[in-house]
């Protein structure tokens, strides 16, 4: 018996098998759809994930150095330039450089002289513990009212100390560090006691007069 023709002109068989065509076309297109969308994102994410090692490998690299301060004072540029073992700095105070902070990048330096009016603390000497070569220090004639304790205790090999009229109160306990200290004058000055000096079993010269000693 033959099959009723429909008005499209096919018969139940043919577009049962047209609509069985069209489902798997269609399942197809899906399919290939998704993975599409999958492989974007994966690619997207591995460009991310690049540019995000990049930003993490960025921040986890060092930064670099910043640059070396140029000397200021002519002293400084004369010892950095030549190797100059030997620093004499004489100047009037100036507050707003106290130092010269090329100066603590003088480390063939042996023997220095710092006469620039400087006060405080010492605060403004702590990079003084780069020089530890240093075997002669002269800090006379400024207005510090303590020294470096933690910088003083670098200077190891340091025989002569020379911190004659300022206004030192006591000195830093870290003085006993100085343990190759010969030499020691710091006379003028505000000293009440001598106490961290006890220590230094090398000592063969000390110049105290003119201070509050009891």
């Amino acid at each position: 018996e033959e099959e009723d023709v429909p008005d499209d002109g096919l018969t139940s068989t043919q577009r049962s098998k047209l609509k069985k065509k069209m489902l798997l076309e269609k399942e197809g297109k899906g399919a290939v759809k998704a993975g599409g969308a999958k492989k974007d994102k994966e690619e997207d994410g591995g460009v991310a994930g690049d540019d995000q090692a990049a930003a993490d490998g960025g921040a986890d690299a060092a930064a670099p150095a910043a640059p070396a301060a140029e000397p200021v004072w002519d002293e400084v540029a004369e010892a950095l330039s030549t190797g100059k073992k030997e620093i004499s700095c004489v100047r009037d105070a100036d507050d707003a450089l106290p130092v010269d902070p090329a100066l603590w990048r003088c480390t063939a330096a042996n023997r220095l002289v710092l006469q620039c009016g400087l006060r405080g603390d010492g605060g403004v000497l702590a990079g003084i513990a780069t020089l530890s070569g240093l075997t002669t220090l002269v800090l006379s004639d400024n207005a510090l009212e303590g020294l470096p304790g933690a910088a003083l205790k670098e200077l190891k090999a340091l025989k002569t100390l020379e911190c004659e009229n300022n206004a030192l109160t006591c000195f830093p306990d870290e003085t006993r560090k100085l343990k190759s200290l010969e030499v020691l004058r710091c006379g003028r000055n505000k000293l009440a006691s001598l106490a961290p000096l006890s220590k230094l079993t090398n000592l063969v010269v000390l110049d105290a007069s003119f201070n509050s000693l009891a």
